[in-house]
């Protein structure tokens, strides 16, 4: 596939996506990254993997710019007003993000954690 038409559709995606997360009321970004997800060559297979190997620095300079977009969008008087309760939603989805894993793991360990005990080779 030749590069022009793997970029083309890249930012084709990533744009189309964007829209469509604003049309949903989500934030733009949500599309980019959802565009990514399915662009990506270990989920389907729309581009060559050699191509996503080199393209480290097209990488980076995406994740500044969405850096930047997500930034301007933030407003510090929003912000400072919205203080506590931004501390309070952090603390907390944190704390359930870590008593849901751990919790995960139990389970899991739980089920098959009889299957540790066996060696894997004989």
């Amino acid at each position: 596939m030749d590069a022009l038409l793997i970029v083309g559709t890249i930012l084709a995606g990533g744009f189309l996506a964007g829209e469509a997360a604003q049309l949903l009321r989500l934030p733009k970004v949500t599309g980019y990254i959802l565009c990514g997800v399915l662009l990506n060559p270990a989920v389907f297979h729309p581009m060559p993997r050699d191509f996503v190997d080199h393209t480290g620095l097209v990488t980076h300079m995406a994740l500044g710019f969405i850096t930047f977009s997500v930034g301007g969008s933030l407003l510090w008087e929003r912000i400072r007003s919205m203080g506590q309760s931004i501390v309070w939603i952090t603390l907390l989805e944190a704390e359930g993000a870590l008593l849901l894993v751990f919790a995960g793991f139990a389970l899991v360990l739980t089920l098959f954690g009889s299957l540790l005990d066996t060696p894997l080779t004989q």
